[in-house]
């Protein structure tokens, strides 16, 4: 089974959008060493729409690439997730909707059920719990991490 990453941004990788200072580089250091990740999808609500992605990709892909020795390969948009996971759930939420009542947990679970079969998933992301999600029916294995634990599950 085939193994993807992907990573939130605030309080995860950077501080925040707004300022972009890198943050808990040497747990994510780690964490990259110890599963041997080499790349990486971006899965963050601060990357709304094609605005912020060429944000993005101007001003924090390389910094990451760099400092975490990883390639990122793909970056959602918030919009993308949000059009997935409605399609697939045969449900229609506007942004503010999807955002306030669906969060990062049940977004990245029904996401990855819907796109990513038969693959081990694992999103390193600062407020959802250390969840391993098995779905039978898609054969996928859905994990989180939360990366304020990590230190504290190493040690």
């Amino acid at each position: 089974m085939k193994t993807l990453h992907f990573w939130d941004l605030e309080e995860t990788v950077i501080d925040s959008w707004q300022s972009g200072l890198l943050a808990n580089v040497s747990i994510v250091r780690d964490f990259v060493a110890k599963h041997k990740i080499k790349e990486v999808t971006i899965f963050s609500f601060a990357i709304w729409d094609e605005k912020d992605l060429i944000r993005f990709d101007k001003e924090f892909k390389k910094m990451l690439e760099d400092t975490f020795e990883v390639k990122i390969v793909n970056v959602l948009t918030t919009e993308q997730i949000r059009q997935t996971v409605c399609q697939a759930m045969c449900a229609q939420f506007d942004i503010h909707d999807f955002l306030s009542l669906w969060g990062k947990k049940r977004a990245f679970v029904e996401f990855c059920e819907a796109v990513h079969p038969n693959t081990h998933t694992v999103l390193l992301d600062d407020c959802v719990p250390n969840i391993l999600h098995h779905n039978i029916d898609t054969n996928s294995i859905i994990e989180l991490v939360n990366v304020t634990t990590l230190f504290r599950r190493d040690a």
